[in-house]
């Protein structure tokens, strides 16, 4: 009897051991599993910009149909953009997915106040610069919105597409606004400019016009008088007069009527 409920004991352990030892090893393996994948996730995407913990970072994929050779970031309260965040010899190909990261200097994180006094909140646009030189831009940039999206290219337009609380978003409405907004202020700067060029040249030409007559007015009178200066005793004085006018032609009709009277055989 003893042996048989040790030989069950024993069994009794042994199949324990088998379990412990089973999950350790799956334990084990999950693990390397996970680490395995969380690396290749890593080395999976190249990076665009210094990684910084206090950064923005997006995973972005290059929907737009061809090579980004550049990409630049700048605020709103920046004028210029800086240099490109790519090296001379790093391409984003064309359906790539990249790691951006963002850290905005001190002054390009500064907001912005209006002549008014209202305070502008911090805006970003990315310009990129396709394989072909064409030069597009990703205006109000959400940053704080977006941690994964596509870049996309319709109608000449660069805009985003993302997931934001679980609905799909699209920057292309807004793109397009920006486009046709700013379109409207080139013409209306154009406009002005040749307005205020037209309005320049008008009042050169009339101050020109203004000068000859001035001058011809001046050479007239000059042409009209004459000057002379006396000595005297009492010191010298200067004398203008008017230039006499020249005597006029005689006519063929007088020079007839006279020798018509010598003619006439008048005797004195």
């Amino acid at each position: 009897m003893k042996r048989k409920v040790l030989t069950i004991f024993l069994v009794g352990m042994l199949a324990i051991t088998a379990v412990t030892g089973c999950g350790n090893k799956n334990t084990t393996d999950t693990k390397k599993e996970t680490t395995a994948t969380t690396k290749t996730e890593k080395e999976e995407y190249k990076t665009i910009g210094e990684e910084d913990k206090d950064a923005y970072k997006v995973t972005l994929k290059n929907e737009t149909g061809q090579d980004i050779v550049s990409v630049s970031v700048k605020s709103s309260s920046e004028e210029n953009y800086p240099d490109s965040f790519l090296k001379e010899a790093d391409t984003y190909k064309k359906d790539e997915t990249r790691v951006l990261y963002y850290k905005p200097s001190e002054d390009a994180a500064k907001e912005t106040a209006t002549e008014s006094g209202k305070v502008l909140p911090v805006e970003y646009t990315i310009q990129l610069t396709l394989a072909d030189k064409t030069i597009v831009e990703l205006h109000a940039f959400p940053f704080d919105d977006m941690e994964k999206g596509e870049i996309k290219i319709q109608d000449g337009v660069a805009y985003l597409t993302y997931e934001k609380d679980g609905a799909e978003v699209s920057t292309l409405d807004a793109e397009l606004a920006t486009k046709a907004q700013k379109e409207q202020d080139e013409k209306a700067k154009a406009e002005a400019e040749a307005a205020a060029q037209a309005q320049a040249e008008a009042a050169a030409q009339a101050q020109a016009e203004a000068a000859a007559q001035a001058e011809a007015a001046a050479a007239q009178e000059q042409t009209n008088q004459s000057t002379y200066t006396e000595s005297s005793d009492w010191g010298s004085q200067t004398y203008t007069e008017p230039t006499p006018a020249p005597a006029p032609t005689p006519s063929a009709d007088t020079s007839s009527s006279d020798d018509g009277c010598i003619g006439d055989g008048l005797t004195y």
